[in-house]
């Protein structure tokens, strides 16, 4: 018979005469453990053997990230913030986040950027750079630690702002006559500015 301790609770594991080995099961990753053997026959119980501190190994976390926020600071870049998972999710050592990112309705897959856990704050934070402008972009977060990495946060998105002026429209001359001109224009393709209205000059 097999005792092991966790928490201040007992619990036991009732093996055969014939077997000099067991395996404990259903346990939580990076947790202590106490083990002590106890003999058994008809004529009762052997005092328990000595005590062993059983560690066991790191497991990934089985959680994500909280509290995900996305907030624009320009034109290319976006700051992302969060939160670790709870602590009894993380199943070791939080080692750093994988930050997804994509533009919004693409088909395209997460580009992860790997940031470094701060442990000295609960809040996490990051910027993600070289974006386009005025562009929606989705972003989810993973925490990994050295047994792997847990699974995405929910999705949130966050649009990068407006900061260069616009580019010169293309305009065109549709017709005249003596006292009027009719004029048309229109964007430049590559132009991702706002553009809240025009202004005519006749010089």
């Amino acid at each position: 018979m097999q005792n092991v301790h966790w928490n201040g609770q007992i619990s036991q594991l009732i093996v055969s005469g014939a077997e000099n080995s067991a395996s404990l099961r259903a346990l939580t990753p990076m947790s202590l453990y106490f083990v002590r053997v106890i003999a058994e026959n008809a004529l009762g119980q052997s005092r328990p053997s000595a005590v062993i501190n059983v560690t066991t190994d790191e497991e990934a976390p089985s959680a994500y990230p909280r509290e995900v926020q996305v907030h624009s600071t320009g034109a290319q870049s976006i700051k992302v913030t969060w939160k670790p998972p709870s602590e009894e999710t993380q199943n070791g050592h939080i080692k750093g986040y994988y930050i997804g990112y994509k533009i919004s309705m693409s088909p395209d897959n997460y580009v992860f950027k790997q940031v470094e856990a701060n442990p000295n704050k609960e809040q996490q934070s990051t910027y993600i750079t070289g974006l386009q402008p005025i562009t929606e972009y989705d972003i989810v977060v993973k925490a990994f630690n050295s047994a792997g990495a847990g699974p995405k946060s929910i999705k949130i998105s966050g649009k990068t702002l407006e900061t260069a002026p616009p580019t010169s429209p293309i305009v065109q001359i549709d017709a005249t006559t003596s006292s009027t001109i009719s004029i048309s224009w229109k964007k430049d393709i590559k132009d991702k500015a706002a553009i809240p209205g025009r202004t005519l000059i006749l010089n």
